[in-house]
């Protein structure tokens, strides 16, 4: 549907408009869509059944990982791919 049809729809309808999320809430918003659960499997105590591998250190390691290319691209995206 296009999004200019959708739009007159619900104003003929009479529903509001909703204002879009901003980046900094929907980002917020998937770190605890990971964070939450996570968090509640190291509570409970779940064994993921891998053998020699502490879960933790790997739930670490993965986070670790995972923000170092967050800043790696942050840092690309800023300094070497900016229009200056």
């Amino acid at each position: 549907m296009d999004i200019h049809k959708k739009i007159e729809i619900q104003e003929a309808l009479g529903k509001p408009n909703k204002k879009p999320s901003c980046r900094i809430c929907k980002l917020i918003r998937v770190y605890l869509l990971f964070a939450i659960p996570t968090l509640a499997l190291f509570w409970v105590g779940v064994d993921f059944g891998i053998g020699d591998i502490d879960a933790q250190d790997l739930v670490v390691k993965v986070v670790l990982l995972v923000l170092f290319f967050s800043i790696v691209r942050r840092i690309y995206l800023d300094f070497f791919r900016s229009d200056r």
